[in-house]
């Protein structure tokens, strides 16, 4: 969820709020010009709204409402610093004229800059500390500095002042919910909700934050209901299908995923999202099409290249999985776990010593990684380096005790090197952690075997073939 996301017709709305009107003809023409500035603007029209204050502002040079509301029209083309010129000529011919400093906090809001925003905000406050539209706007310029405590408390102020402002309510809800709190963001979404019943937007956002919260049954009715009220927003089918997808309701989370892509084709993340989809119910040809649409959009995003070479790898194609782990690491060179698959894919290879020296780096990324560990140990066992393959599941196991796989390595390392004791020690610990562990009874079958116990080994090898293929 976006930390900060206002309507911007909300704040123009407000900008507008800012337009001076006058109240007294004045003996010159200045003041039908500014008339026919005003009703111009009001009417969108703003090249003839410039030209009118314009005029105003020619036949009554020393009024500062013609530059106040010229401002604003610049303000509503996104002419920043042309509006900023005008309100501070506006407030050099009268410094006590409260509406330029509101007005230039929104340009300057506008231009990314929030601290001079809010230092204008808060001289206008000074003029007319009643007034929720600037504790609003404060309360927007501290949201997107990452201020959200300081936002809150202006958001609290608006709604004092004017408790039914929807959108006050919907950006301290966006606000709680960039804090992680997102009960209090539950509650500012239904508080809109009740204002206004058929806001589409707020089921939508209060979906998220029960999502967020792992009610994703909460947050699939929330976002039905927005479908309902605007089915045609794409990005609610994205997230049901995401909340759908977290159930494990993976056909459901696919169908929502295609509407979302017919409706906007060109959303590379509903792509990806498909694509994983796809992956975790282990169609593999569908999830590489999906991830490469998704690169084909959003080329430089890593994780597609990831998950695609991991899709890849799935499907046997190591080489092509390590071109995509490639261009992961690429565009985000400290990616532990591309380098973690990059490492698989070679080791089954047979690239045993790249295999290792991915592991390494993983490790010097992620000293606590007991999987790490585990596999640079079962790479080094199947290069024959046995020392090496103990050494790596000693510490595997010192960082995860439970790790049947570091045990089983072990236990085939030690018996390479004639210790029949650890072995069987290690390999039965291994079997105990993960009972229908293939690779563990073949391990074991060979010790019985080259021990004399044929009988034994013939069982191992029957239940290493039971659980051929069952990956813990």
């Amino acid at each position: 969820m976006k930390p900060i996301l206002v309507k911007l017709s909300a704040l123009l709305a407000m900008l507008l709020l800012g337009l001076s009107i006058p109240v007294s003809a004045r003996a010159d023409n200045g003041t039908a010009a500014f008339n026919r500035g005003v009703a111009a603007l009001n009417k969108h029209e703003y090249d003839k709204a410039i030209a009118h204050f314009s005029e105003s502002i020619r036949l009554g040079p020393t009024y500062p409402a013609p530059y106040n509301n010229r401002g604003l029209v610049y303000a509503r083309k996104g002419e920043f610093d042309q509006a900023i010129a005008d309100y501070n000529e506006a407030l050099r011919l009268d410094p006590k004229f409260p509406d330029p400093y509101f007005n230039r906090g929104f340009a300057y809001a506008g231009k990314g800059n929030f601290d001079q925003a809010i230092a204008d905000y808060i001289e206008a406050l000074r003029f007319t500390p009643k007034d929720a539209k600037i504790y609003f706007s404060r309360g927007i310029a501290y949201g997107k500095k990452g201020d959200f405590d300081r936002a809150i408390t202006d958001f609290n102020e608006a709604l004092r002042l004017n408790p039914k402002d929807i959108w006050t309510h919907f950006n301290r809800g966006f606000t709680h919910a960039s804090k992680g709190d997102h009960d209090q963001a539950i509650t500012d979404f239904s508080a809109v909700l009740r204002l206004d019943p058929k806001n589409a937007g707020a089921y939508n956002y209060r979906g998220v934050a029960k999502s967020a919260k792992g009610d994703f049954d909460g947050a699939i009715a929330d976002y039905s209901e927005s479908i309902r009220l605007n089915p045609k927003d794409a990005n609610v089918y994205f997230s049901r299908g995401i909340a759908y997808g977290k159930k494990g309701d993976f056909d459901r989370a696919i169908a929502d995923f295609n509407a979302a892509s017919r409706l906007d084709p060109k959303h590379a993340g509903t792509y990806f999202a498909r694509g994983f989809t796809h992956a975790s119910k282990g169609d593999h040809d569908q999830a590489v099409a999906d991830y490469s649409e998704a690169i084909r959009l959003a080329p430089k995003t890593a994780s597609a290249y990831l998950r695609r070479g991991r899709s890849n790898a799935s499907k046997g194609e190591n080489d092509k999985a390590i071109v995509d782990y490639n261009e992961a690491l690429r565009l985000d060179p400290k990616s532990a776990e591309a380098l973690f698959h990059r490492g698989l894919a070679k080791s089954k290879n047979g690239d045993y010593a790249g295999a290792i020296a991915d592991y390494d780096m993983v490790i010097e990324l992620n000293p606590a990684s007991a999987v790490a560990y585990t596999n640079r140990g079962h790479t080094k066992l199947a290069a024959g380096d046995y020392q090496g393959a103990i050494a790596d599941s000693d510490k595997a196991i010192d960082l995860n005790p439970v790790d049947a796989y570091a045990f089983n390595n072990r236990g085939k390392a030690r018996g390479e090197t004639g210790d029949t004791t650890g072995a069987l020690t290690d390999i039965n610990r291994s079997l105990e952690l993960d009972p229908k562990n293939a690779e563990a009874y073949r391990n074991l079958a060979e010790i019985k075997r080259s021990s004399g116990d044929a009988a034994g080994a013939d069982a191992d090898e029957a239940t290493a073939k039971k659980y051929s293929g069952i990956k813990p």
